[in-house]
């Protein structure tokens, strides 16, 4: 079979939260994303699914309000399972970077812009999820780990993410 270039459109919304040693953060934030969607088959069980999205996220912790734009770039290795001539289960997995476009500090009325943590504006992590293709649809569930300090104050500060999303590919 012929490699095949898929591209589209994603968004969605996702839950996240906080992690790292001497970090108790229970509070989920919400967030949404919308960008593009490629989808890459070298073969017909196997291939690379990529994005380019601009996430966003309110945080409230340790009583700051974060509100935060990020432009984040997976790039996942898919297994396919085809269900018919029209549908598939696709596994991925792979790395991701997350870029910090804007971060704002709202505490006690006070706004501020404030840098990203100790790595500038960049976040690093993996990511593993499910679809369910269809037709030109593509439904999916995901989570990301970072691995990536994203505040010098803590010094072990990373993101937890669990997200649910719809594409429609062109």
């Amino acid at each position: 079979s012929n490699a095949q270039l898929s591209l589209g459109i994603e968004g969605g919304g996702f839950l996240s939260n906080f992690y790292g040693k001497g970090i108790n953060d229970t509070n989920l934030r919400t967030g949404f994303m919308l960008g593009m969607i490629g989808d890459f088959d070298f073969r017909s069980d196997m291939g690379l699914r990529g994005g380019l999205y601009v996430k966003n996220a309110t945080v409230n912790f340790q009583d700051k309000n974060y509100h935060q734009f990020y432009l984040h770039v997976p790039m996942h290795y898919c297994y396919r399972f085809y269900v018919n001539s029209y549908s598939r289960i696709s596994l991925h997995a792979g790395p991701y970077l997350t870029f910090g476009i804007v971060k704002k500090e709202q505490e006690k009325k006070n706004l501020k812009y404030l840098e990203f943590g100790s790595t500038g504006n960049v976040d690093t992590g993996l990511g593993i999820g499910i679809s369910y293709d269809f037709d030109n649809f593509s439904f999916n569930i995901g989570y990301d780990a970072g691995f990536t300090d994203i505040d010098s104050s803590t010094k072990d500060l990373k993101n937890s993410t669990g997200s649910l999303s719809i594409a429609y590919f062109f």
